[in-house]
């Protein structure tokens, strides 16, 4: 399996996790959410921090962009 594939399947593993998250209590056991999961440029602010994403999350679609479209 190449590199993005792995990536891909964790991912969706991590997916049927996920699915059970509930965002009141994302924000319950989390203070600085806001913080971590929003980012501001030139006026413009990009707040992802109500959706159903946690650290884990963000780390796999990073791997995911970061793993090579095509095999070596």
């Amino acid at each position: 399996m190449n590199p993005r594939e792995t990536a891909f399947n964790d991912l969706q593993q991590h997916f049927s996790k996920a699915r059970q998250l509930n965002m009141r209590q994302l924000f319950e056991q989390d203070q600085d959410r806001f913080k971590k999961f929003s980012l501001q440029f030139e006026g413009i602010l990009l707040d992802y921090s109500k959706n159903l994403v946690t650290e884990e999350t963000m780390g796999l679609l990073l791997a995911l962009a970061k793993a090579p479209w095509f095999p070596r």
